[in-house]
Order: structure tokens, then C-alpha cells, then sequence
């Protein structure tokens, strides 16, 4: 599993999609963070899909530690909410989503719980976020991630 969340996360390439002549509705990303408790390194692929133009978003993304020995996993699907006009330079964000941690070396799979809040820096056509995030499933951790992707 880590190598295969290497290999994507390396030859990702961010892209946007636009439907029925709109702004972009959909985008995808990469990003990398710090998990406190583990005291490990992150890497992880997002996509997210604008509700109809509004403050509304749907995230999915997949994240593992190819760097380092956990070998843990973890696999989100989250609702955000972004305040402000999608024009702004700098615009916060607070969602909650359910996830399902795992680990490679058989341990098992836990579904866990999500709460996170960030803000994103409007830099021309693409999003530059930064977001911190309470995971509970196998126990409470913490995580500061960042990353990029298109605006949409």
C-alpha cells in the first residue's frame, strides 16, 4: 500500500474539470502533513467537488506514510465549509467526516471520525490550504497537513 501511495502521489498531476461552460466543480491535489502522534511524516492525494457554487464542498482523500515504518493508512470522505466569497485572497474552512484507518501489517481496519478546520490563499489559478486535523479512530491524533490545488 505505501508504495502505491508513493507512486501516486508522485505522478500526480493536478487537473482541473469544468461542466456546462461553469467554473470549475471539481478538482484534485496533493498534499503532505505531520501526524503528532505518531511522530511521522504523511503524504496523501485529495479530490473535491464544489455543491453547486456554494460554500459547500464534498473531500475525499487518501493518505499513508510511504516514508516512514507505520505503514499506516487512512482513507477520508468529508463535508467542508468555506466561508467567504470564492474570490477572496484568503478563505477559512471547517468540516467533519467519517474515515477508516488501517494498517498493512494486519492490525485491522477502524472507521474514525474527522473534525478539522484550515484556510486557503488564493495564489492565481490554484489554492495553496493549510489545515489541521482531530482524527479518532485508533485513539485521537493530531495532524498539520498542507498542499495544492486548482481553484475551483
Amino acid at each position: 500500500m505505501k508504495d502505491l501511495i508513493g507512486k501516486v502521489v508522485l505522478s500526480m498531476v493536478l487537473k482541473r474539470l469544468s461542466w456546462n461552460g461553469e467554473s470549475a466543480a471539481a478538482a484534485a491535489g496533493t498534499y503532505a502533513g505531520y501526524d503528532v502522534k505518531k511522530r511521522s511524516l504523511f503524504s496523501g492525494i485529495q479530490g473535491q467537488l464544489n455543491l453547486k457554487g456554494g460554500p459547500g464542498r464534498v473531500v475525499t482523500s487518501i493518505e499513508g506514510n510511504p516514508a516512514s515504518g507505520t505503514e499506516r493508512w487512512q482513507i477520508n470522505a468529508d463535508a467542508m465549509h468555506v466561508f467567504g466569497r470564492e474570490s477572496a485572497k484568503v478563505t477559512p474552512y471547517v468540516g467533519a467526516g467519517a474515515c477508516v484507518v488501517g494498517q498493512e501489517d494486519g492490525k485491522g481496519k477502524r472507521p474514525g471520525l474527522n473534525l478539522f478546520g484550515g484556510s486557503r490563499v488564493r495564489l492565481g489559478d490554484m489554492h495553496f490550504f493549510v489545515q489541521m486535523r482531530f482524527t479518532f479512530a485508533d485513539g485521537a491524533h493530531f495532524s498539520i497537513a498542507g498542499g495544492l490545488r486548482p481553484t475551483l
